[in-house]
């Protein structure tokens, strides 16, 4: 901040410098009220016509100015801030502030609506790399309670909701061994968290995602297993964790409207000892909710910790006299080949 130069002068001077356009060429009397600072004094007894905090200019005053009881002749000042105490001239400028081109403080209703969120109200994320090559978000977002809150990876989008107390603890598989997250609360801005996931080399993945009363499933069966024999795997009997056989995780929460939901079918390829070929399927049940109806769908699939690749899916549901049944889609995820080790 400049030296604030600091003029007693009478109200011909003032009047004069509000004519000529030249009363106020700093903002910074208003940056020493915001922080209750106070302007360096300045004894006008030491003020000459050669002092370096005068300009002179051709306005004039024939009134005297009094100092300790003298007077102090003074032509042609030109003020460069008020000739009012500091109370006044904080008041002047909050009524006035567009008279010196300053901007008017923000009301406390235009700080409840920006984008930046009150202090203690930060959306708090941290991020730590599980097995099988997963990140487990832990989300304090304590002004969020109750609140829907979308969250980003790779293509992927998975909708949940907060706790009354604004938390949100879920583990997300990694599609990615630089894994980036964004978390989009529904009412202030994105946070961003990081995580690397090295291990993700070691495993097969494939996600299966859509919005609202789809009704999709992905089905797994390992190495020639039957429907419900040991090696088909889905989400209700997906392997225990510690077992050569993949998981099926699921994500989002189907209680919120029109949510982003996801499930996700994970090999420890390096584990297993086992050579041969993993069937994949995506199945979709015929519901109250979803039939005679078009629903979409997009699979991400995950070879060798490559990019993701992904496939887009719509898909006519039969009438409800179908309630019940199942839709089997047996060529939109490629099976998964595992080789000997």
């Amino acid at each position: 901040m400049s030296k604030l130069r600091l003029i007693a002068t009478t109200a011909g001077t003032l009047g004069c410098a509000f004519a000529i356009g030249l009363f106020m060429q700093s903002a910074g009397p208003v940056k020493q009220k915001a922080l209750g600072l106070k302007s360096p004094e300045i004894k006008q007894a030491e003020l000459s016509s050669t002092d370096p905090r005068l300009t002179w200019d051709i306005c004039t005053t024939d009134d005297p100015v009094i100092v300790d009881g003298m007077p102090l002749e003074v032509t042609g000042i030109e003020l460069t801030s008020m000739s009012m105490d500091h109370d006044e001239m904080g008041e002047e400028l909050l009524s006035h502030p567009e008279s010196y081109n300053i901007s008017k403080p923000p009301s406390l209703v235009e700080l409840a609506e920006a984008d930046t969120p009150f202090r203690g109200c930060e959306i708090q994320v941290s991020a730590k790399p599980v097995e099988p090559a997963s990140v487990a978000l832990d989300i304090a977002a304590p002004c969020n309670p109750n609140e829907r809150i979308s969250l980003h990876h790779m293509g992927m989008i998975v909708t949940e909701s907060t706790s009354d107390e604004g938390r949100l603890q879920v583990t997300i598989p990694a599609l990615s061994q630089k894994a980036v997250f964004m978390i989009v609360p529904d009412t202030n801005g994105a946070v961003v968290a990081t995580a690397k996931v090295p291990s993700l080399a070691e495993y097969d993945r494939v996600a299966l995602q859509w919005v609202g009363n789809g009704g999709f499933q992905i089905h797994a069966r390992e190495f020639g297993a039957d429907y419900g024999s040991a090696g088909h795997v889905w989400a209700e009997s997906s392997s225990p964790a510690g077992e050569e056989g993949g998981r099926v995780s699921r994500l989002g929460d189907p209680t919120l409207a029109d949510a982003n939901l996801a499930e996700i079918y994970t090999f420890p390829k390096s584990r297993s000892k086992k050579v041969g070929t993993i069937a994949l399927t995506v199945e979709a049940e015929v519901t109250e909710k979803n039939c005679g109806r078009d629903i979409a769908a997009q699979s991400i699939e995950l070879r060798d910790a490559d990019l993701p690749r992904t496939q887009d899916l719509v898909l006519s549901v039969p009438e409800c006299s179908s309630v019940g049944d199942f839709l089997v889609l047996n060529n939109l995820i490629d099976d998964l080949k595992i080789a000997a080790r």
